[in-house]
C-alpha cells in the first residue's frame, strides 16, 4: 500500500487493487474492520463520521 494523503490525523493509502484505506487503529475499530473504499471522498466521509461520534 502506498500512502497518498493525510486527513484529520489519519493516513489514506492506496492499495494495488485500486481501493483506498484509512490507516488508524482507532478508525478500524470504529468501522469494525479494515474497510476498503472506492474513492477518497468515501474515506474522508468515514473519518468525518468517526470524529463526529468521538
Amino acid at each position: 500500500m502506498k500512502k497518498i494523503s493525510v486527513y484529520r490525523d489519519f493516513d489514506i493509502k492506496l492499495a494495488q487493487n485500486g481501493k483506498y484505506f484509512a490507516s488508524s487503529v482507532e478508525l478500524n475499530a470504529f468501522l469494525g474492520f479494515a474497510k476498503a473504499f472506492a474513492d477518497i471522498s468515501e474515506v474522508k466521509d468515514a473519518i468525518d463520521e468517526f470524529w463526529r461520534k468521538k
